[in-house]
């Protein structure tokens, strides 16, 4: 998997995806390149007023696999001359017009993963048990699974051993 491709997200299928506009992704595109000419240039300041405005547009974390896939050789590399930024000018133009497109995956918070790993292990569980009781010859008990996962303490106070 490339540095963009990790910055931008992993491609789960649950995680939710942002589409850019086309003219939003132009300008930060734009900007982008004009704060990568203006490094050259030691215009750190320029350069930094670019990005800022660029991050409001697309988000950190896109300027950043951008920069990446600059870096990558994925997209052109803004260069200083006559013709250096004719490419990366033709990309921008590219994305303006819908040819281009990038998406941004959101990977799920640390909680809402543990979530989701919680209701696949409870689910896997209820159908072992299933297995298991048609293998014995006993009745499937209706869903005992609660609408809520109960913590341990719960369990136990259920069971009158707490």
């Amino acid at each position: 998997m490339s540095e963009a491709r990790r910055i931008l997200g992993g491609m789960d299928d649950s995680a939710p995806i942002t589409r850019f506009d086309g003219a939003a992704l132009a300008d930060g595109l734009f900007l982008i390149g004009q704060a990568w000419v203006k490094r050259l240039t030691a215009d750190d300041r320029g350069a930094a007023e670019d990005e800022t405005a660029a991050v409001r547009l697309l988000g950190r974390d896109t300027v950043a696999a951008i920069r990446m896939m600059i870096l990558e050789g994925d997209l052109p590399r803004p260069e200083l001359g006559p013709g250096g930024m004719d490419a990366w000018l033709e990309h921008c133009r590219r994305a303006g017009s819908g040819e281009w497109k990038l998406m941004r995956v959101t990977p799920p918070s640390g909680r809402e993963a543990q979530r989701r790993q919680e209701e696949d292990f409870l689910a896997r569980l209820a159908e072992i048990r299933a297995e298991a009781e048609a293998q014995n010859g006993i009745e499937p008990a209706p869903d005992a699974r609660p609408a809520k996962p109960m913590s341990l303490a719960d369990e136990l106070r259920k069971m009158g051993l707490m």
